[in-house]
């Protein structure tokens, strides 16, 4: 009885350090950065409760509407994650995907003037799978799936349309 007692007593402390050893871990990966993706999910979570503007994955209407308006754009759907806004646009001339300097121009100005706070990265595409991806997403957001859940799946489908693509926090 009391080898058991013993023993019990053993494990239950080494369980205990692996536990504290792991949390210590987690908190140097995020203090220094070198797992940018538990970075992200710890500070994802306090910048949402502290209300901040980046650490972020959230559809801009506003934005989409104002962009739609610039001449040679039919209609345009804007996420917005981190320091980037990714903005897919249907064009009027739907014999293209190619974007237009000057509709690149007017839309990343667009961007900056829309109230989006700490947009870095401006990211514009008229691929249609890329529109009808960001439709998707916007439709599930507004259904009220969890954002958390759409991370992975958004940074999938931007990386393929935007390879050189920068998550920063």
């Amino acid at each position: 009885m009391k080898n058991t007692l013993i023993i019990s007593g053993q494990i239950a402390l080494a369980v205990l350090l692996l536990i504290g050893c792991n949390t210590s871990q987690i908190d140097e990966a995020v203090d220094q950065n070198d797992n940018p993706e538990v970075a992200d999910l710890v500070n994802n979570e306090d910048l949402k409760e502290a209300g901040a503007s980046d650490g972020r994955l959230e559809v801009s209407e506003e934005a989409a509407a104002g962009i739609a308006q610039i001449e040679g754009v039919e209609d345009a759907r804007v996420f917005v994650s981190n320091h980037n806004a990714f903005v897919a646009i249907d064009l009027e001339d739907s014999t293209t995907e190619e974007v237009p300097e000057e509709v690149k121009s007017n839309v990343t100005s667009e961007i900056k003037s829309s109230g989006l706070e700490g947009i870095d990265h401006v990211y514009i595409s008229a691929d249609p799978d890329f529109r009808d991806r960001l439709a998707q997403f916007g439709e599930r957001v507004k259904d009220g799936e969890p954002v958390e859940g759409l991370v992975n799946e958004f940074n999938g489908t931007v990386e393929r349309v935007f390879p050189d693509v920068t998550f920063t926090n």
